[in-house]
């Protein structure tokens, strides 16, 4: 039996926790998203260009529960099933769990940083793993990397050395993180976008009409991943993808012109609270219904999973006969464990 649990990231707490929430007003990133019509280019002899945190040690200490868990998940679909998991668990941990204030924000705190810091760091490694190019593949990010991907790795860059490289005409960047819905993109999407860079990325769990086109330059797995890096030229320039830019760059500018008119003339906003937020409202509808089927479906494996890895039930799992066991930065991984005190 291998011991599941993962480690209790916490601060010290002096006085019961009080959660205040205010009406706050969603509106876009204030960036000016230049014109809506993307005008990047790749040439033929494009490179891959992948810029990620390894977060190594939190994945050192919670590897076992890691593959426990994404071993459990679609081979075909981990990333879209990984973040419905984290949104019905926390659901269900909010609706169902009956706990005092301040054991739920711990063990929400729990939740988060193993979905954030742990799983979708180790997510990273196997997108980088499963990659199968000819074309050039440079890695930058912290030194850890290096250890795990020393073929692809470069060295680690400053904020505006991240920019100014992401802006070079000869790299297909591809980004590593979750989406939910695109009015309200990850960071590193947004930077894609804002800076004209052609991009793939993690598939939205939701994707309404005018955004739709993105989907040409998801991946959702290994094979879908190898596809689009090869095919990049003529995925890149789908005029569906050039559409559903489009539409995000118009929304975007909307929102920032309501806002730009309420601190400058003093102009109410939006009853509804803007064009932003009834994009967001309406992606979040769909979204609240996936993750209530998924709550219906996976109820069971919900609650066993939450027990096994938060409230230390012992379970009998053999990490051997995971389907990540035998790769290469996983042995690396479990030896550096095995070498901590």
């Amino acid at each position: 039996a291998v011991t599941l649990a993962c480690n209790n990231y916490t601060c010290k707490l002096t006085q019961a926790i009080r959660l205040y929430i205010k009406p706050i007003h969603y509106v876009a990133n204030l960036q000016d998203y230049g014109k809506p019509e993307n005008t990047f280019e790749l040439g033929d002899d494009y490179s891959v260009l992948i810029m990620i945190n390894s977060r190594f040690a939190h994945v050192i200490r919670d590897i076992y529960p890691i593959i426990y868990l994404l071993d459990s998940l679609d081979e075909e679909h981990t990333v879209t099933e990984l973040q419905l998991w984290w949104l019905s668990l926390r659901r269900m941990l909010f609706n169902d769990v009956q706990l005092n204030e301040i054991e739920l924000r711990l063990l929400d705190n729990k939740l988060t940083t193993f979905f954030y810091n742990t799983c979708f760091s180790f997510l990273k490694y196997d997108i980088i793993d499963s990659i199968k190019t000819d074309r050039k593949v440079l890695l930058y990010g912290d030194t850890n990397l290096g250890k795990l991907f020393p073929q692809y790795y470069q060295k680690y860059l400053e904020a505006e050395e991240k920019h100014e490289l992401i802006s070079k005409e000869h790299l297909l960047y591809i980004t590593m993180n979750f989406n939910y819905y695109y009015p309200e993109v990850h960071p590193a999407v947004n930077d894609a976008l804002f800076l004209d860079v052609p991009f793939l990325c993690c598939p939205a769990l939701v994707k309404t009409p005018p955004y739709s086109g993105f989907r040409h330059i998801e991946y959702g797995n290994a094979g879908e991943l190898n596809c689009l890096i090869n095919e990049g030229r003529e995925k890149i320039n789908n005029p569906e993808v050039k559409t559903s830019i489009r539409n995000f760059k118009e929304l975007m500018k909307a929102s920032l012109a309501e806002m730009a008119e309420n601190i400058m003339f003093d102009k109410a906003l939006p009853a509804d609270g803007g064009i932003y937020l009834r994009e967001c409202e309406e992606n979040r509808a769909v979204l609240d219904e996936m993750i209530g089927q998924y709550m219906k479906e996976k109820g069971e494996f919900l609650k066993t999973s939450f027990e096994n890895i938060f409230m230390n039930k012992p379970v009998q799992f053999d990490p051997s006969k995971t389907r990540y066991y035998g790769k290469d930065y996983v042995q690396k991984i479990l030896a550096a464990k095995n070498e901590m005190p």
